[in-house]
């Protein structure tokens, strides 16, 4: 869960470092209304031109912050956020991978519904970007969920709690310093590439 929650809190960082960069534009001679106003970006100042240029990458941080953390989709951040807190609270990696599945497969169609229709009627210039970002969920969420179908679930790393470093068949197996006496020797046809 920590590394899941490791990728919006990069974004927190952003967010800060461009509210920064925004109060130092701020703070020149000529300060901004917050209103997109295209005959200043055209013919402003440079302190005008950056001004919305850090405002807009602020409020796009900001927007990948919560969708990514927000939403419970697997496979975003919160999704995965989501699968941990159903392990952590004694459920099955079974049920948690079909409540997850299920889930993120309603919310994935509900993206999709909103994208073809803002894509229709010109609302939303990033409807494209909709669509795919929910085809992209919903075939995540049908992998997993055809893992759950196959009773195989806890094969997929986020369900499985058992996982040993060594697990590896390819990693060459040494003994603990000192328990042979001698440093083994490594074929080459071991080693891949």
């Amino acid at each position: 869960m920590i590394v899941a929650a490791a990728g919006p809190a990069t974004h927190l960082l952003g967010l800060i470092w461009l509210g920064l960069a925004n109060l130092v534009v701020l703070a020149s001679p000529n300060p901004y209304n917050c209103t997109i106003n295209y005959y200043y970006l055209l013919h402003g100042t440079a302190a005008d031109w950056f001004a919305y240029l850090f405002l807009g990458a602020f409020y796009l941080n900001l927007s990948l912050l919560c969708f990514n953390l927000l939403v419970p989709a697997y496979p975003l951040d919160g999704g995965q956020i989501f699968a941990s807190t159903l392990l952590m609270r004694g459920m099955s990696p079974e049920k948690a991978g079909r409540v997850t599945a299920i889930t993120a497969i309603c919310i994935s169609s509900i993206l999709f519904i909103i994208g073809i229709v803002t894509l229709f009627t010109g609302q939303n210039p990033f409807s494209v970007l909709n669509i795919l970002v929910a085809l992209w969920i919903m075939h995540s969420s049908y992998e997993l969920y055809k893992l759950v179908l196959a009773n195989r679930v806890t094969e997929h790393p986020l369900f499985n709690a058992n996982i040993e470093p060594s697990s590896s068949p390819s990693a060459p197996q040494f003994p603990a310093p000192g328990a042979a006496g001698k440093v083994p020797e490594l074929d080459v046809e071991d080693v891949e590439l």
